[in-house]
């Protein structure tokens, strides 16, 4: 009995001492965060229509967090699912990250808020390849417009070359070479072409496309984008003319018949 009793102390002991080690290890591994700011964000007239801007027309976050309308031109977004979500992009692993436990999760946040903040400022409108770079980044078109590995990490030297393929409009269509190439991007287009390209869908056509036409149908939310002013087209128009041009020819509708 004395025995028996020995054993089961000991085993509690050394449970005891594998959580004691491991809370030991959390408290080391994770930095000591201190409680987050309480930001209050005013919503003014003027913060409301600039965020209605970006988020619609410039950064693409209504598109990818709301259900879009396929049968018709580049998808608009139905105005009654608007930030339902429903668009799976292919960049980020969405059924890795669904399965962390929301401690994990929260412990990503924590680390992430411990880093030193960065802040970004935005270059003048009057230096238009400078703030060209800014609004093509926050635009996201390298994302769509950069092919990528089998891991899906940028290709090399492939930067803006397009060859992305998409299957949301139930075919594949691939993303376009926009860089300076003459031959395969857009490197024979005038500023006046490349913000006449979007601008003439700033309002939505309600027709809905035909067979063929819906294999021809583009990922891009051109009608979203079409909401962007001239001077901004213009200042993404003159960042990507200073890009290094890529040969690439790119198939883009290759199930159109």
């Amino acid at each position: 009995m004395k025995m028996l009793l020995k054993i089961v102390g000991a085993l509690v002991g050394l449970v005891v001492v594998l959580v004691l080690g491991g809370l030991g290890d959390l408290m080391l591994a994770f930095p000591n965060v201190p409680p987050p700011a309480v930001v209050t964000i005013e919503p003014t007239p003027e913060r409301l229509a600039r965020g209605k801007y970006l988020s619609d027309h410039v950064t693409g976050c209504t598109s990818c967090h709301s259900e879009r309308d396929w049968t018709k031109f580049s998808g608009p977004v139905k105005p009654d699912r608007l930030g339902v979500g429903g668009q799976e992009f292919p960049l980020m692993p969405y059924p890795h990250f669904g399965a962390m436990a929301a401690d994990d999760m929260h412990a990503i946040l924590a680390y992430i808020r411990s880093w030193k903040a960065i802040e970004h400022q935005v270059p003048a409108p009057t230096d238009q390849v400078g703030y060209g770079k800014y609004m093509t980044r926050s635009a996201l078109c390298g994302d769509c417009h950069t092919p990528i590995d089998d891991r899906r990490q940028p290709l090399p030297g492939k930067d803006f070359a397009g060859g992305l393929e998409f299957l949301e409009t139930g075919c594949r269509v691939r993303s376009a070479n926009i860089t300076p190439d003459v031959g395969t991007g857009i490197g024979s287009w005038t500023e006046q072409q490349f913000v006449d390209k979007f601008k003439a869908f700033e309002t939505p056509s309600d027709a809905v496309l035909s067979e063929n036409e819906r294999r021809q149908n583009t990922v891009m939310p051109m009608t979203a984008y079409a909401g962007m002013t001239r001077e901004d087209l213009a200042a993404i128009y003159a960042y990507l003319r200073t890009l290094t041009p890529v040969v690439n020819r790119v198939t883009r509708f290759p199930d159109a018949r």
